[in-house]
């Protein structure tokens, strides 16, 4: 009912600010008892950005919607930071803002637990129908033992490839089964203790929801390293979503002591189904010919080629030959019928 009303040109276009579970952070990763923390979120914007910034000056309410975040460490006492939201800090429509408070964690080891809330106070009536129910995400956390060893391990030269032998320079896939290659190490940090060595991994894949505009998450489940197999760099076999276009891989590691990689290692490749896929039908009169503009609108899947379908388009589910365009051709593509 709210898009219907957005026909009327003098209704405001739907707009919500939500967040998720996933998108709470922590830096470090790993957190350690007596320590400080910086504990975030990315707050989605469902909408266009200049739609929320007019409504928010329209509505007089500039520099009073918050985001509250509530630390609350094993043993207490919960803490609590409010950040005020900075609309135009959105990275663009429907896209998101960081935000972000540091905590000290306290001497206590254990479980706790972490909550962030988009406008607690409800100073904005968000218009994407009334979802006031998405306002609110919390994670737990474990609070360790400081161990001698706490600089995180590293993760670099991420590749994914279907191929066998193993291709580094593979930008394409045509199957969802595929190894991921990378390189990993656990240097010796500031208070120079003894590396302990990197133990594990986990992957985090990504698709595209095109109806809720964002990227959705696998879970991170950590799992044991396998023999390198040369110094350093290991392959893990790992299966994409199944979702033709750009497939997405962030690599993190933990080491003997429990750190955790503070940045992932990430590659992108194109997953381009062998199997025949559907293609939407469009009638095109004989003897005519259409024109298909192809703007680079970025950053976004920015790493998919552009691809030109050969021969006639007549319909769905006919499985048709794509080949790679060169750069200089690639902001056009015409087929014929």
């Amino acid at each position: 009912m709210a898009w219907l009303k957005t026909l009327d040109a003098e209704t405001e276009f739907p707009v919500n600010l939500s967040i998720n579970s996933h998108n709470v952070f922590f830096d470090p990763p790993t957190i350690f008892a007596g320590t400080q923390v910086t504990v975030g979120g990315n707050i989605q914007l469902f909408g266009n950005k200049s739609d929320l910034i007019d409504q928010i000056n329209g509505l007089g309410i500039t520099g009073t919607i918050k985001i509250r975040i509530t630390f609350n460490p094993p043993g207490g006492p919960a803490q609590t930071s409010d950040v005020i939201l900075q609309p135009d800090r959105f990275t663009g429509n429907f896209g998101t803002l960081a935000v972000s408070a540091v905590f000290n964690v306290g001497s206590n080891t254990g479980i706790g637990r972490v909550d962030i809330e988009v406008d607690p106070d409800n100073v904005f009536p968000e218009t994407a129908g009334g979802q006031e129910n998405d306002n609110k995400a919390g994670r737990r956390f474990r609070v360790r033992a400081a161990p001698q060893d706490n600089t995180p391990p590293q993760v670099s030269q991420v590749i994914i490839s279907d191929d066998i032998p193993f291709n580094d320079a593979d930008a394409i896939v045509q199957s969802p089964d595929v190894q991921i290659k990378f390189t990993a190490i656990d240097p010796t940090g500031s208070n120079n203790a003894t590396p302990s060595g990197v133990k594990e991994f986990c992957v985090v894949r990504y698709y595209y929801d095109v109806p809720e505009r964002r990227w959705v998450e696998t879970d991170c489940n950590f799992a044991p390293l396998p023999t390198p197999v040369s110094p350093n760099t290991f392959v893990v076999d790992q299966t994409l979503p199944n979702f033709e276009g750009t497939a997405y891989a962030f690599v993190w590691i933990k080491d003997g002591a429990g750190n955790i990689s503070r940045t992932p290692g990430f590659d992108a490749v194109s997953y381009i189904p062998a199997a025949e896929f559907a293609i939407n039908r469009r009638k095109i009169n004989a003897n005519k010919s259409v024109s298909i503009a192809v703007n680079d609108a970025g950053p976004v899947d920015r790493s998919v080629p552009v691809l030109k379908v050969t021969g006639a388009i007549r319909g769905l589910h006919r499985k048709k030959l794509c080949v790679a365009l060169a750069g200089e051709r690639a902001s056009l593509a015409v087929a014929t019928p």
